[in-house]
């Protein structure tokens, strides 16, 4: 788990830090203040700087729509979208090792003898491509405990990216985007919580939201695996059906319980849930998330969505939350960081916190 984590020249940030982290982090802020925006350094973090998430997360974005990635499109990464300076993060963990993350843009001419460490890894792990000179994505890891690995990609606009990379052992990190029905690895996840026998743990939280659901069965119907609830009809209902809360909440209880000692990412937490269930809801994750040593990251507009997560954590018999507030100043993006009196006395006196 993360003690802190500071990232430099990525996105909107010159030099962010969170300090002291939690195992639940509630990160809030006006629009454009970069709250996605940390969960995608995150995202790129927990992924050891893999090119794969940097392509992933521009997609998501709308800036790289066709299977290929550029330099053009890949300068978005960048504070400014200057590529002369490379993007920096650092994560301390409870530990006290830190883990250190550089990304560059690397171009070269064909021929040229000098070579610097990230353009020898280029080589190294791109040899059939390497001499078109064609510029690179190239990040580098290095590990709390001194192991490092790089990672690269081809930036061209005429073919897909070729991404050859040095693995290092993955830190499981699950990012929730706000427009997910499900998500993509919510059957492998419900897999792995029955196999563990964690469905019910997962059931009376959704319960929260529809009553009537018994249980939660994964079948394969026309060749095609799905999750239908039984919620006392004559026929099983596909999950899709039964509302954008019960999605949400399902896809972030079976991330947690599947990903021991993982990092959870879900922005705009509040995103289909109503503000009755919001309290049960987190109350689930702060429980759910200490059972799996798991931390979580999300995002939120809502101040009901922050007493919630407040309340919640009060009554779980152990407060793990802490709260992030980014504004933009002049000088770049300012954090206010708030523990559990802070938070007691602003929802007390009913202060803006948003």
């Amino acid at each position: 788990m993360f003690r802190s984590f500071s990232v430099k020249n990525f996105r909107c940030f010159r030099e962010l830090e969170l300090k002291p982290l939690g195992r639940v982090n509630l990160i809030a802020g006006m629009n454009n203040s970069g709250k996605t925006a940390v969960l995608e350094a995150l995202d790129f973090f927990g992924n050891k700087g893999s090119p794969q998430i940097a392509f992933d997360l521009n997609q998501a974005r709308g800036v790289s729509p066709h299977r290929v990635m550029t330099k053009e499109s890949c300068s978005w990464m960048f504070l400014d979208r200057d590529i002369a300076r490379p993007i920096e993060m650092t994560a301390e963990a409870a530990d006290q090792e830190k883990s250190l993350l550089k990304m560059w843009i690397v171009q070269r001419s064909a021929g040229t003898p000098e070579q610097t460490p990230e353009e020898e890894a280029v080589r190294q792990l791109g040899r059939e491509v390497y001499w078109t000179g064609y510029p690179y994505l190239v990040s580098h890891f290095v590990a709390g405990d001194g192991s490092e690995a790089w990672s690269s990609a081809l930036l061209a606009d005429t073919r897909p990216y070729a991404l050859r990379s040095e693995e290092l052992k993955a830190q499981a990190c699950v990012s929730l985007g706000v427009s997910e029905p499900l998500h993509p690895l919510s059957l492998e996840f419900f897999s792995r919580a029955e196999v563990q026998g964690r469905q019910e743990e997962v059931l009376s939280t959704l319960r929260y939201l529809e009553p009537a659901l018994k249980r939660i069965v994964l079948l394969v119907l026309e060749g095609e695996p799905a999750l239908y609830g039984e919620v006392g009809r004559k026929q099983l209902v596909p999950l899709t059906f039964m509302g954008e809360g019960v999605r949400r909440v399902l896809s972030i209880l079976l991330a947690i319980v599947s990903t021991p000692r993982g990092i959870i990412l879900v922005d705009e937490m509040e995103n289909g849930l109503h503000h009755s269930v919001q309290e049960k809801v987190w109350l689930a994750i702060a429980h759910a998330a200490r059972q799996a040593d798991a931390q979580v990251f999300a995002t939120t507009h809502s101040y009901e969505c922050i007493q919630a997560a407040h309340r919640a954590n009060k009554a779980s018999g152990s407060y793990d939350l802490r709260f992030f507030r980014l504004d933009r100043t002049k000088d770049g993006i300012r954090v206010g960081t708030s523990d559990e009196e802070i938070m007691e006395t602003a929802i007390d006196m009913n202060l803006e916190v948003r």
